[in-house]
């Protein structure tokens, strides 16, 4: 009896070609919705951060009748006035209330730790691209004069208190606690504690608390703003009046707003409530029809409120 032989045959080149293709089609069409998958899930934990960072700003104002935290003095160079108040800046007496190292005991003297460190933190944004340095290795901004690093992915609204302080300001009467002469405490050569309180703004004095941020992303590099579209044929860069901010900042508002997470950042309004705005939109004045920096235009929109108190002017 005579055996069939069965031939196993393999596969031709032409088949082979066939499968490759076909992966490779599966592939370009998975990739971008991976890619979108990662992005939704960091802008989650971005979100995320922000609620707990309104969580905490609720119970502080809750223990302090109303009062929001001192957001800090302005420039980088005042960092070690900011990190030295434990009991009313917002990085230091906020973070408690939220399972949180103060800010104070993260801007250590070690220039091999990363600032924040590595880890599980509600200070840094995981989609913010740390900025590039001459050393290759992004470990914070220095503050001057000290070997303390910072650095922030969410920072105060600086416009929030825009008019507030200068009603203060125009304040004379040197009895008024409010006065700009009473800043300092001339014994010890430091700003007064009692000074910052009475200048601050309470949760009572916003109106319109769904529309007023507290907190905001700040931009971490230039080229987050790319997205921003061309204008007369020119990108972001050559046409985009922020595009060349410094961002070694511990405050923020329109110009420094990031624009990471889909051409737009994410606020946390005054009411809690967390919400994605356009960068485009937030750096344009009421009634302009594109991002502006020129001055004596007001940032207050109908949907987005920088000063409750006033305009929203360029400082």
């Amino acid at each position: 009896m005579r055996q069939r032989i069965r031939s196993s045959r393999g596969f031709t080149l032409v088949e082979l070609l066939v499968v490759i293709a076909v992966i490779a089609l599966l592939l370009g069409l998975m990739l971008p919705a991976i890619g979108s998958f990662r992005a939704r899930a960091r802008a989650s934990v971005s979100m995320s951060n922000l609620r707990q960072w309104g969580i905490g700003y609720s119970n502080f104002a809750s223990d302090r009748k109303g009062l929001i935290p001192w957001e800090g003095l302005k420039d980088a160079k005042d960092m070690v006035t900011n990190l030295n108040d434990r009991q009313r800046y917002w990085a230091n007496a906020v973070a408690p209330m939220v399972d949180q190292a103060p800010y104070a005991d993260i801007a250590v003297d070690n220039a091999s730790v990363p600032v924040p460190p590595q880890g599980s933190n509600i200070f840094i944004d995981p989609a913010a691209q740390p900025p590039v340095d001459g050393s290759g290795s992004f470990k914070g901004w220095l503050i001057p004069g000290t070997t303390k690093r910072f650095y922030f992915s969410y920072v105060p609204n600086s416009q929030l208190n825009n008019t507030l302080e200068a009603q203060m300001d125009a304040i004379t009467d040197t009895s008024d606690l409010r006065a700009t002469k009473n800043k300092v405490n001339p014994a010890t050569n430091t700003i007064r504690p009692e000074w910052v309180d009475a200048r601050r703004m309470r949760l009572s004095q916003i109106k319109k608390t769904a529309q007023t941020p507290l907190l905001l992303e700040l931009r971490s590099v230039a080229s987050e703003l790319d997205g921003a579209g061309t204008v007369n044929d020119k990108v972001p860069q050559y046409w985009h009046p922020y595009y060349g901010e410094t961002l070694n900042r511990h405050r923020g508002e329109w110009q420094r707003f990031g624009a990471r997470h889909r051409n737009g950042g994410h606020l946390l309004m005054a009411d809690g409530h967390v919400e994605w705005y356009d960068n485009n939109m937030a750096c344009t004045p009421k009634g302009g029809s594109q991002p502006s920096a020129a001055k004596g235009q007001d940032f207050n929109r109908d949907d987005l409120t920088w000063d409750p108190l006033g305009p929203a002017y360029m400082d």
